[in-house]
C-alpha cells in the first residue's frame, strides 16, 4: 500500500544513480535504510492488524490481509492507497 506520489517517486531514476553508487561503499547506510523499511512495514501491519483487518505474517516485501469491510478497495483509492486485490 502506498500513496499514487510514493509510487511516483519510486518509479524517479534520479535517486537510483545516488543509492547505486552509495550503497556498495556505505554499507551503513545500507544497513540504515533497510532498518528503516522493515521498521515501517512492522508498524504498517501492526496498525492493519490491530483494525478490522486480518493480517497473515509476512517474511516478503509485501503485506497480506483480509477484511470483510465492504468496498475496500473503492474506499483506500479515494483517499489515495492503491494496493493489489
Amino acid at each position: 500500500m502506498g500513496t499514487i506520489e510514493l509510487i511516483q517517486n519510486l518509479n524517479d531514476k534520479s535517486h537510483q544513480k545516488h543509492t547505486g553508487k552509495e550503497l556498495p561503499q556505505n554499507p551503513a547506510y545500507m544497513r540504515r535504510n533497510v532498518g528503516r523499511v522493515i521498521a515501517e512495514k512492522e508498524h504498517v501491519w501492526k496498525t492493519l492488524n490491530e483494525s478490522a483487518m486480518h493480517m497473515y505474517p509476512s517474511t516478503t516485501n509485501f503485506l497480506l490481509a483480509k477484511t470483510d469491510i465492504p468496498d475496500l478497495s473503492r474506499k483506500l483509492d479515494d483517499i489515495g492507497i492503491q494496493f493489489l486485490s
